[in-house]
């Protein structure tokens, strides 16, 4: 099966590709030329865990939170792909009077919001959307164990993302393989965010002091596939064989919303559950913005 969308016009803005250079973030998404075709079932990948953490350059305690997660990545390496949401819709999710940047997104206040029923405190995560004890959202001295507990599970879902940018025209081409490893009679959702690294900007800490060049990672920035939960994986089909393959590619426009730099950022992929009462994260992955 393949289909084929039109893409809308956008404003197109001129790189000099022999240097990094701040670039108003995406706006906009459109998928082109999807297809699926059955193949022989793929070994089973080792699961990535995904970790949404709610996050704010007000937030005194939030530090600390950060680095738990700079442990978890020294234990687990690329198997735990963290993201760092800052809200709108929570006092500590502002910026720092004097801040250079802004990270609040409309994107990940949806997530907070409508994902996770409205964040109630700050540093707070979610593992792989999974319910643990009574809710999505953990205290970070929890995140230990839940991720520990999600790095062996088997979800029956390959993920691979490709990101292709064209800086004379200011656009990049994402590509996302989904393959499924074993049957699957419900339905999934596929989710594309971006992140960015390497960012220095005022954080206030655990002392009420502030630090004048805190260095963010992990910052989502936005989200290419529908807000907040994402688009339906070949919902024509509703029984996925072991074996199927559904490729889908998006085309990432730059507006006027945010600067990022290119260089710095990654394109993080995530299947989740989309069947009713659950949003479970399968697998996740990721690749640099700048691919190849």
């Amino acid at each position: 099966m393949k289909k084929t969308v039109l893409l809308s016009a956008a404003v197109v803005l001129l790189l000099a590709s022999c240097k990094e250079t701040d670039l108003p973030l995406i706006g906009g998404s459109k998928t082109l030329n999807d297809t699926t075709y059955v193949a022989s079932a793929e070994t089973p990948q080792t699961h990535n865990v995904l970790l949404e953490e709610f996050t704010g350059c007000s937030c005194s305690n939030c530090p600390a939170a950060h680095d738990v997660i700079n442990t978890l990545l020294t234990t687990y390496g690329g198997q735990l792909i963290p993201i760092g949401i800052h809200p709108k819709n929570f006092p500590q999710g502002d910026p720092y009077p004097g801040s250079v940047y802004d990270f609040r997104t409309d994107a990940g206040t949806a997530i907070g919001t409508q994902i996770y029923g409205g964040i109630t405190g700050m540093p707070e995560g979610g593992i792989d959307r999974v319910v643990y004890g009574t809710g999505l959202q953990l205290t970070k001295d929890k995140w230990p164990a839940a991720i520990a507990a999600r790095t062996s599970v088997a979800s029956g879902v390959n993920l691979y993302v490709s990101s292709h940018y064209n800086a004379a025209s200011a656009t990049d081409t994402i590509a996302v393989t989904i393959a499924y490893t074993q049957a699957n009679s419900t339905n999934q959702n596929i989710n594309v965010a971006i992140v960015e690294d390497s960012l220095y900007d005022l954080q206030e800490d655990q002392n009420l002091t502030v630090d004048s060049n805190y260095l963010y990672t992990g910052v989502f920035r936005d989200l290419v596939t529908s807000v907040p939960s994402g688009d339906a994986i070949l919902p024509s089909v509703s029984s996925k064989e072991a074996g199927r393959v559904v490729k889908l590619y998006y085309l990432y426009k730059v507006s006027t919303k945010v600067l990022f730099n290119p260089r710095h950022c990654r394109v993080v992929a995530f299947v989740t559950d989309a069947s009713t009462g659950t949003i479970d994260v399968l697998q996740t992955t990721q690749a640099p913005f700048v691919g190849n």
